[in-house]
């Protein structure tokens, strides 16, 4: 008797402190608050890393260029007629010289010919930006910073951005991982990893639609322009619609890393459970036996 009162003490003593609850659903809270604004900024990064960002700009610029669509031929016959008498013609696009061959135009889609001669400038504005870009081609100080302002949505999508978005993104993520470590301290036993895989699985959930629809849409069609008659609201919904092929597939795989992530803590602590209460079962079932072996032996006989 006294043995069990001494373990019934133990055990209330063990028991965590009703703040220590409070204190994990609100670190948990604001924990999951935290990395719903980091995502975007993780997903802003990856955009801005080299190959996506231009090849985004450069589709943007084939898509507003192509009121007839990316893979039409019409608009391309100069180009054609110019290698076919010349052999070679080379285009200077926005201070990017870039070269057709005749191979080329006997070869590439009409859509590979475009993303060719948009390429070069691509590459140019991620290395030096609006402002520098324009400068560099002559542009006096007011143009340089008119096209610098018409070219701020797109900003972004410079090595320098992707830079400074690093150096945010890592501060951001540290401050994650300090309320995720509150919140782990404060949960108990299995929960360790339940409430982190909670949390990673809550945030991560909008990867599921996000990878839905980059398998449905693979890849740019189409224009990027609407009609001359559309409104502003009508041109940016039809841009939206078109380049999203190019940018959803690096938005999901932000949600996704941290849904995976959040789904295998939490498979962790269902299998870590599962295996706890087995053991102690277990050692039950052979405690029992260890205090009846006089029974063992009879049932035996």
């Amino acid at each position: 008797m006294n043995m069990h009162m001494l373990y019934q003490a133990g055990t209330l003593n063990r028991r965590r402190p009703y703040w220590h609850v409070d204190m994990k659903w609100v670190a948990s809270l604001f924990c999951m608050l935290a990395i719903i604004v980091t995502l975007p900024v993780a997903a802003l990064t990856l955009l801005s890393e080299r190959s996506t960002a231009t090849n985004i700009v450069t589709y943007s610029l084939v898509g507003l260029t192509s009121p007839e669509g990316i893979d039409s031929a019409r608009g391309l016959e100069d180009l054609q007629t110019q290698v076919a008498q010349q052999g070679a013609k080379t285009l200077s696009v926005g201070g990017a010289k870039v070269t057709f061959t005749a191979q080329d135009v006997q070869t590439l889609t009409p859509r590979e010919l475009r993303l060719k001669a948009f390429g070069g400038f691509a590459n140019k504005f991620y290395d030096l930006g609006p402002y520098a870009l324009a400068k560099e081609t002559g542009a006096t100080e007011d143009a340089a910073k008119k096209f610098q302002n018409e070219a701020t949505s797109i900003s972004v999508l410079t090595a320098k951005w992707h830079t400074n978005a690093k150096r945010i993104l890592i501060w951001m993520v540290l401050a994650d991982l300090f309320l995720l470590a509150i919140a782990v301290l404060f949960s108990y036993r299995f929960g360790r990893l339940a409430t982190p895989g909670v949390i990673l699985v809550t945030v991560g959930a909008p990867a599921l639609p996000l990878l839905a629809w980059a398998h449905q849409h693979p890849q740019p069609m189409g224009t990027a322009r609407a009609n001359v008659a559309a409104s502003t609201l009508d041109a940016a919904e039809t841009f939206a619609n078109y380049i999203a092929p190019l940018a959803v597939p690096s938005v999901a795989r932000v949600y996704q890393v941290v849904f995976v992530a959040g789904s295998i803590l939490l498979a962790a602590a269902f299998c870590s459970a599962l295996t706890y209460h087995f053991l102690r079962r277990h050692r039950r079932i052979k405690n029992r036996q260890a205090d009846r072996p006089g029974e063992d032996h009879h049932a035996g006989i």
